[in-house]
């Protein structure tokens, strides 16, 4: 354990594939192609796809934050138990 790597951001940040290579640039053309859309037949149902298509990629990346929050508290919460062990240990002695 202690000739573990520091950590740093070159060697902590991840790619997840599916968001990143296929939710995300799927979601990204669909975008630009109701866009296109909007521009080439301009109407209520062209500018409603493209709130529809905005509000769609505003709620995938909301479901992202939400779940990296979670792992954020999760950690919180791991280094907290650590340190309440190593205390009352320490305490015993």
């Amino acid at each position: 354990m202690a000739d573990r790597a520091s950590q740093n951001l070159s060697n902590h940040t991840r790619l997840d594939p599916p968001f990143h290579f296929f939710i995300l640039p799927v979601f990204a053309i669909s975008l630009i192609v109701t866009i296109v859309h909007l521009v080439r037949r301009p109407g209520l149902h062209s500018a409603w796809l493209v709130v529809f298509m905005v509000a769609a990629i505003a709620a995938i990346f909301k479901i992202r934050l939400y779940a990296l929050r979670v792992q954020d508290r999760v950690i919180r919460l791991e280094e907290r138990l650590r340190f309440a062990t190593l205390l009352v240990r320490r305490q015993k002695l």
